[in-house]
Formats: structure tokens, sequence, C-alpha cells
């Protein structure tokens, strides 16, 4: 039976005790329900903190983050009761959600079920911090994204244990998507308190920020800039060596060429006060109106609830205009197979090339088209062969995330680059992945595995990580653990074969046909079946 409880007044700090104030212009206190999952799970009604068992905590957080989307019975079944037999998780779910129905009295209508399907309604008399949190940090007022930082009380459901393996997965996904939120909000919020000319803030929003993610080296040349520019440039120049240090130490490479130019102006004492505009049309304070002002945009579509990318158009750099229908193609076939990846939205083509004369900011095509990251890159068709380069760009804030060029050496280098510049990236196991792939070829093959290692630890189920671990693992002589990726993969693909491995790769590998006879040597060592 569910048991109210008083909600203790928590002790704040006099930044926060000012309640978040949505959009509506309602704060948290006046909704009748509100669901808090950005740290421990509570949901309080009436200001009165109701229990709720592990599993329907679960439940309503997942229907709260994805409301006012229906979710099918199936997918909710699974999720929490993945190893049970669906007649029993079906009754399973069935129960919890009484005990969830309970729990919300007078609200119990929000939860919207038939026979299929339920859902989250999405109404006025709810509060979601988690949605609350999304809304401000992507707000173009710095207030705002005060508010956001307030409502991130610690990681999405800390504390919340539920063994089963299609919830830890999706509660992985979910920790990291807001941990890479809270990551951008802090470098916004840094660069809009240094603009601001609020330096204290700003220090300590960087500070935070690098605890946090001390790799991230826009964020140690914003502090270096701040603290030069307020007349302590021993600080400054002591920050640039603490990079030069947790890069070295991390990564074993040095800073990017734009912190030792940062750096070196500093020491000459020639760097400029450098005035930091707010990013993204950012305003100091919220409009006292609601009429849109001069400078005022349309906002874009709303950014969809999984990582999303726009692939814009190629150049063609030949600069022959036959060549432009093979370019389209190459970038038709980029979108045909990011699209097979569940995990990521991808936006259709016919949206992405409408922006191809006007050559836009990644920021702009984000915005026009609601997405997170873009996707550009070059061709150049030389002699028979074909160069590209493709880049990998935040279209939310701006930067670079990572680039991809047709050389091995240079391709392990960029995306060592990428996953220091986004660790909390979800695509983090094809950026694993490739470099498995680039070490294979490079003949590295204890760097291979160990990548492909890595690949599996992100995304256990991912078919091109098991089969590079079993051809890794085989040509390293590591036979127990090629033969049980082996086994794992004919699991999962049960058609996989040497024949059909050759004829899926000889394409791509055209022009290292070396790389393609190891991999296949490597698969027959690992008793990939030979097949017709």
């Amino acid at each position: 039976m569910t048991r109210p409880q008083r909600v203790p007044r928590p002790i704040t700090s006099a930044r926060s005790r000012s309640t978040p104030t949505r959009k509506d212009g309602r704060g948290e206190e006046d909704a009748a329900l509100q669901v808090r999952i950005l740290g421990p799970f509570a949901l309080c009604r009436g200001g009165t903190l109701v229990r709720l068992p592990k599993k329907a905590q679960a439940l309503l957080a997942y229907l709260a983050i994805n409301r006012p989307k229906a979710v099918t019975k199936e997918i909710l079944a699974t999720l929490l009761w993945g190893h049970t037999g669906t007649a029993q998780a079906r009754a399973s779910l069935r129960q919890c959600l009484v005990a969830l129905r309970t729990a919300l009295g007078a609200q119990a209508d929000l939860l919207v079920a038939d026979t299929e399907t339920l859902l989250l309604a999405d109404a006025s008399t709810i509060v979601v911090d988690a949605a609350d949190f999304l809304s401000a940090s992507r707000s173009e007022h710095l207030p705002d994204l005060q508010d956001a930082i307030a409502l991130y009380r610690d990681v999405f459901l800390a504390g919340t244990n539920i063994p089963i393996e299609p919830f830890e997965r999706w509660l992985s996904v979910e920790r990291q998507r807001f941990e890479a939120e809270r990551l951008g909000l802090l470098q916004r919020l840094a660069t809009g308190y240094a603009a601001a000319g609020e330096t204290d803030r700003a220090v300590a929003a960087c500070r935070e920020l690098l605890t946090l993610d001390p790799l991230r080296e826009e964020a140690h040349r914003l502090l270096m800039t701040v603290l030069a520019n307020a007349g302590n440039r021993g600080g400054a120049l002591l920050q640039y060596e603490q990079c030069v240090e947790v890069v070295k130490d991390e990564l074993g490479i040095a800073p990017d060429p734009e912190t030792v130019k940062l750096a070196e102006a500093i020491r000459l004492g020639v760097l400029r006060e450098t005035k930091h505009p707010l990013p993204s049309g950012i305003q100091a304070r919220r409009p006292e109106t609601n009429t849109p002002g001069p400078g005022s945009t349309t906002p874009g579509p709303p950014l969809p609830d999984r990582p999303s990318v726009a692939v814009v158009p190629f150049a063609n750099l030949n600069g022959d205009p036959s060549q432009d229908y093979f370019v389209r193609g190459l970038v038709e076939d980029i979108i045909v197979a990011l699209g097979r990846e569940k995990w990521l939205f991808v936006i259709a083509s016919p949206s992405a090339f409408a922006l191809e004369d006007s050559g836009p900011a990644p920021r702009s095509v984000g915005a026009k088209l609601g997405v997170q990251y873009v996707l550009k890159g070059s061709v150049r068709i030389d002699g028979g062969q074909l160069l590209f380069v493709v880049q990998l760009l935040d279209a939310v804030h701006g930067t670079h995330v990572h680039s991809y060029l047709g050389n091995t050496e240079t391709a392990i280098e960029h995306f060592r680059r990428a996953q220091r510049l986004n660790p909390l990236d979800l695509s983090q196991h094809l950026h694993w992945n490739t470099v498995a792939w680039a070490y294979l070829g490079a003949g590295r093959y204890e760097e291979a595995a160990d990548a492909a290692e890595r690949t599996l630890r992100v995304q256990p189920d991912y078919l091109p990580g098991l089969r590079l671990k079993a051809v890794t693992c085989a040509l390293l002589g590591r036979t127990d653990e090629a033969q049980a990726s082996t086994f794992r993969l004919l699991e999962k693909l049960p058609t996989t074969t040497i024949s059909w491995m050759r004829a899926f790769l000889q394409v791509p590998l055209q022009r290292n046909m070396r790389a393609l006879e190891t991999y296949l040597e490597g698969a027959r060592l690992a008793g990939v079946p030979q097949g017709t």
C-alpha cells in the first residue's frame, strides 16, 4: 500500500532558494504532481512525498521521459521483466500499473492506456524535472541556463538498480545523454558569465566543468582567457600546464594548436582582452514581454529524444559537374547506412539537400532541421582513387567533434581526439570500432583487440564489434576469446560465414585487399563457417 510522507524542507544555497520557473510561468510548487528523475527518484503529490516500489518508479520515469509519446506494453514488459516469459511479464506490468495509479491518486487519469500502449499525458498539472532541464538548458536567456543547472541534482535516476539487461542499457544511455547535456550547459553558462563580466562565476563554472571533464580543452582555453583578462596571468599559465599534463597522461598527445597558441600569447603578454559574445544569441536577461525582439528568430523544430544527425551535401573538389551525381549518391548511401541504426535519428535526405547551395553554419543547420549533429565532408577522385574527408560537428554548441581521413594513422589520431572531445557521445561504439579497423589495417593486433573490446563495453551485442573481437583475438592466438566471440556472433546472426564477410567487405576494402585477407584469415581461425 502506498503511504505518503511529508517532504522535509531542503537546505539550499542563496542561489537555489528561488524555485526554477518554467516557460509557462509555473514553478514546481504550483504543480499537483512532481516527478524528479535527475538524481534519486522522487514523486511528490501536492507537496507530499509518495513511496513507490522500484519498478513502479522506473516505469513512471520511462513514461515521463518519453511523454506524451505512447509506448507499447510489450516494450515496457521487456524493459522491466525481460528475464521472464511474455505472459508473466505482462501480468507483472499490470500489477505495477495498479500500484502506480494508486500512488497518483486524483491524477491517475494522466496514465492513458489502451490494449497495446501506455502513455503519460503532457498536462499542466505535472512537472518532470528532466523535461524542464532540457527546455531551460536550450534557452536563449542566461537566467534560464542558471535554472537548468539548479535542476540537475545528480545523475539520472541516481541509486536506481534494477538488474535487468534492457533496463540497464536504457539507463546507461539516458545517463550519458543527460550528463552530456550538463557538460554542454556548463560550457555555455561559463561563456555567458564571462561575457557578462561575472569573472568569479565564469571561473567557478569552468572549474566545475573541468572537474567533470578534465580533457575538455575548450573549457581549459576559456578559463585561461578569463584568468588572463582578470590580470591573473600566472593562474592562466598554471591552468595551461594542468591541461598539458592531463592530456599527456590520459591520451599521450599534446594539446590542440589553438590551446598552445593561446598559452604563448598569455606568456608573452600580448593577449588582448577577449570579449566573449554570449553563445548562440543568448541574452543576459529574460525579455520583459513576449514580443519578439528585432534580432529574434523563429525557433526550429525540437530536438529528438535520441542522438540525431543531418548528413548535408559533400563538396565535389574535382570541380567536374559530371561527378556531382556520384558525390550525391555517396551521401545518400551514408544516410541509408546510418538510418539502419535504431538508436540514431537521421534527417530525411530531401530536407538536408535543400541546404545544398547555402552552405550554412552547423548551428544554423541544427536549428533549421532540429538535429544535434551535422555530418559534412568533401570528395576528390584522383587517378582512380577516391579521397574523402568527413567531419562530425556539434550543431548545438557549434564545436567540432571529429574528422576522418582516408589514412590509417591519421584515422587513429583523429578518432582518439574525437573520444577526448566528446567522451559521453552515444556513438562511442562506432568510434572504437573504427579505431579497431584502423589498428587492424596497420597490423597492430593487440591495440585492435583492445579497441574491439571497448566497442563491446558500450554495445555488447554490436555485430561489427563481435566480428572484430573474434578476428583480432584469433590473430593473436587467444583462441578461447576468439571462439567465445564467434559463438556470440553466430547466436545473434546465424547466417554469418566467411563467404558473406568477403562479399560484404570487398567493396569498402577494395583499396586494401591485404587488410581484407588478414580479416578473413582471422575469421577462419576464430571458427566462422566457410559458407558457399
